[in-house]
C-alpha cells in the first residue's frame, strides 16, 4: 500500500495488521531491548537506589521506547527499512519533546484542579459535565501530537498545532478511529476471558488450576498474552498510519504542493531569430523566420555574428562592399541552435577574394588575347576555291 494514496479506515486497519508482520523481526528486538531494559531499573531498586531517581528513569525510558515504537512503524509504512538502532539514535530528541509535552499536559491539569478547587463543589458539579465534553473534544482533537512529535520531530507547540489543523473538519472521522483502536483490545480480552470462563468448567475442570498451573495452561497464557500485545502494537501503528494518510493528503491538497506549483518558474514564448540570406542584385533578398519555441531553462548565449550572401561573377565588389560596410538590415545575430549556413568574412578571406579576382581577370585577358590571335590566324590561312 502506498501511504501517500487516500485510502479509507478499514483499509488502513488490515493494513496495520501488515505492518506488524513486516516488522515482526524488528519488534523481536526491539522488545528484547524493552525487557532488559526494565530489568536494569529494576535491579536498581534491588542496589538501593532512591524510587524517585528509579521512577524517573523509568518515564524516560518509557518515552524513549514509545518514541522508537512510532518512529519504526512512521518508517515502515513510508517504505524506510531504516535500522532498529538508527531509529533509536534519531529518538533523542523528539523524547524530550515528549517528556518537555508530558510536563505541559500535568501543569494543565494541575491548573484545571486548583480551579475546581477555588470555584467550589456546587459551580465544580455544574460546570463537570461541560468540562468533559470539553474536555474530549480538544482530546480528540489533539490526538496526533505525540506521533507528530515522534515522527515528524516537531516541538510541543507546533505538534499541537499541527494535530488542530490536522483534525479540522474531521471530528468524527477521528472520533471514529480512536474508537476502533481502543474498542478492539477490550473487546479480545473480554472474548478470550469469556471464552476460557465457560470453557474451562466444561471441558478442562480437572486439568486447570489456578494455584498450580500445568505447563499446556501457561503456554495459552503465554499466547494469550501475545496476541493481545499484538492487537496493541496493531491499533498503534493504525494510529500511525491514519496519521500518515492525513498529513499527505493536506499536504497535496494545499501548503507545500500548492506553493511548489507557485514558485516553479513559468515558460514564456520568445521570437526566434531572423536570418537574412543575400542573393545577387536581380533577386530580392529573402527573409526567414522560424516559429516561435518554448524557452529552455538554460540561458541562450549569442555568440557571432554574420551576413551570409550567394556571389555571382558579375557582382563580386559589390558584394565586397556589403562584407567590408555591413548594413544594420544586414547583420544576424544568432544562437548556437542555429543550423542555417553561414559564411565568415575577416581580412585574410578578404585578401584572398581580392587576389583571386585579379588572377581571374589575369586569366580573363589572356584568354581573350589569344582568342584574338587564333581569329586573326584564321583569316589569314583561309584559301577561297573557285
Amino acid at each position: 500500500m502506498d501511504i501517500r494514496e487516500q485510502h479509507s479506515f478499514l483499509a488502513l486497519l488490515v493494513e496495520s495488521f501488515r505492518l506488524i508482520n513486516r516488522s515482526f523481526s524488528v519488534l523481536l528486538v526491539f522488545a528484547g531491548c524493552a525487557v532488559v531494559g526494565y530489568a536494569l531499573l529494576t535491579a536498581l531498586l534491588l542496589i538501593k537506589v532512591h524510587p524517585l531517581l528509579v521512577s524517573l528513569l523509568q518515564m524516560l525510558f518509557s518515552s524513549f521506547l514509545g518514541v522508537v515504537l512510532i518512529r519504526l512503524f512512521a518508517a515502515r509504512a513510508e517504505g524506510d527499512n531504516i535500522s532498529l538502532s538508527d531509529t533509536a539514535a534519531g529518538s533523542i530528541l523528539p523524547t524530550v519533546y515528549t517528556i518537555i509535552f508530558g510536563l505541559m499536559c500535568g501543569a494543565v491539569g494541575l491548573a484545571c484542579a486548583v480551579i475546581a478547587q477555588l470555584l467550589g463543589k456546587t459551580v465544580t458539579a455544574i460546570l463537570a459535565i461541560p468540562a468533559v465534553l470539553a474536555l474530549i473534544f480538544v482530546m480528540i482533537r489533539l490526538v496526533f501530537t505525540h506521533i507528530i512529535i515522534a515522527a515528524r520531530e516537531q516541538n510541543p507547540i507546533a505538534a499541537l498545532l499541527h494535530s488542530w489543523q490536522l483534525t479540522s473538519g474531521r471530528f468524527f472521522y477521528t472520533l471514529g478511529i480512536l474508537l476502533i483502536s481502543g474498542i478492539l483490545p477490550t473487546l479480545f480480552l473480554h472474548a478470550v476471558g469469556y471464552g476460557l470462563y465457560v470453557a474451562i468448567p466444561l471441558y478442562f475442570p480437572n486439568s486447570f488450576s489456578l494455584v498450580h498451573p500445568s505447563v499446556l495452561w501457561i503456554c495459552v497464557g503465554i499466547v494469550i498474552l501475545l496476541c493481545w500485545i499484538g492487537l496493541w502494537l496493531s491499533m498503534m501503528a493504525y494510529l500511525v498510519l491514519v496519521f500518515l494518510n492525513l498529513d499527505y493528503q493536506d499536504n497535496r491538497s494545499g501548503g507545500l504542493a500548492d506553493q511548489a506549483a507557485i514558485n516553479m518558474p513559468q515558460p514564456q514564448m520568445v521570437q526566434a531569430p531572423t536570418s537574412v540570406i543575400m542573393q545577387s542584385d536581380s533577386e530580392a533578398p529573402q527573409t526567414e523566420t522560424a516559429q516561435p519555441q518554448i524557452q529552455q531553462p538554460q540561458e541562450v548565449q549569442i555568440v557571432r555574428a554574420s551576413v551570409k550572401t550567394h556571389s555571382s561573377d558579375e557582382s563580386i565588389e559589390q558584394h565586397l562592399e556589403q562584407v567590408y560596410q555591413p548594413t544594420s538590415q544586414d547583420t544576424v545575430e544568432y544562437a548556437e541552435e542555429d543550423r542555417m549556413p553561414t559564411i565568415l568574412f575577416d581580412d585574410d578571406m578578404a585578401r584572398q577574394m581580392e587576389e583571386n579576382r585579379r588572377k581571374w581577370e589575369e586569366e580573363k585577358a589572356k584568354s581573350r588575347q589569344r582568342n584574338h590571335h587564333d581569329d586573326d590566324g584564321n583569316t589569314s590561312t583561309i584559301k577561297m576555291s573557285k
